[in-house]
């Protein structure tokens, strides 16, 4: 969550108040990752006297629509609830987004937003605006939206033409096995490499918790970091 600094500098410089509604505004795939992304700019902003929100399918839309009226100086949002707030909620002052950030790309076209996101990008306003938009692949319909997101875009990757890979001393490698089996692999794994570091990544935040809290239970040290 790189990018969550320079927004929260950004809205700090810019002197925002609730009533110049919301400056930086960051999208994403789902419900998980949006409220994972809110947690961090709710850490951040508890330090700044600016405001946050989040506006998520499956929330309470009359409570987002009430606070979006009382200014939200960083707001994050999944594509389709943001659309409905932007063309239904009157009062959301969103005309003064200074940055928009779309986290994974990727996924939120693979999903099935690429309308939504049409629309969103066209309905928000382009004048001295900054967007930076992240994305684990450069598919052809992330490349469209970097046409109609994006003015002048600078494309920040990994070298591609480098004789050696990032890590060329890195080694991968892969089990196949029945989803009955994947624990006990799992278990195994870690129990022989309590001395090494080792990250873990779940399907889901509500896996992170269930997985860490019963891998501690059996005695096997991990530390749950799914909404941090």
């Amino acid at each position: 969550m790189a990018y969550m600094i320079p927004a929260v500098e950004m809205l700090r410089r810019a002197h925002f108040t609730p009533k110049n509604g919301t400056g930086v505004l960051i999208i994403a795939p789902t419900r998980e990752l949006a409220m994972h992304n809110y947690k961090w700019a709710r850490d951040l902003l508890q330090y700044h006297n600016k405001t946050h929100g989040v506006v998520i399918g499956g929330a309470k839309r009359s409570s987002e629509a009430n606070q979006l009226k009382k200014g939200v100086n960083l707001l994050v949002a999944t594509p389709g609830r943001l659309l409905d707030h932007l063309e239904n909620t009157k009062g959301f002052v969103f005309h003064n987004i200074q940055m928009l950030i779309i986290d994974e790309a990727d996924a939120i076209l693979k999903i099935g937003f690429e309308e939504e996101m049409n629309k969103i990008i066209k309905l928000l306003p382009a004048k001295a605006r900054t967007t930076c938009l992240f994305s684990a692949t450069m598919t052809k319909k992330v490349e469209d939206l970097c046409r109609l997101s994006l003015k002048n875009p600078v494309l920040v990757e990994v070298a591609r033409n480098s004789e050696n890979s990032t890590n060329d001393t890195l080694e991968q490698g892969y089990v196949v096995v029945d989803p009955a089996d994947k624990f006990k692999l799992l278990f195994t794994f870690l129990r022989k490499n309590l001395k090494k570091k080792v990250m873990v990544f779940m399907s889901s935040c509500n896996a992170v918790k269930f997985y860490a809290d019963l891998l501690n239970y059996v005695d096997i040290p991990v530390k749950d970091i799914h909404g941090k």
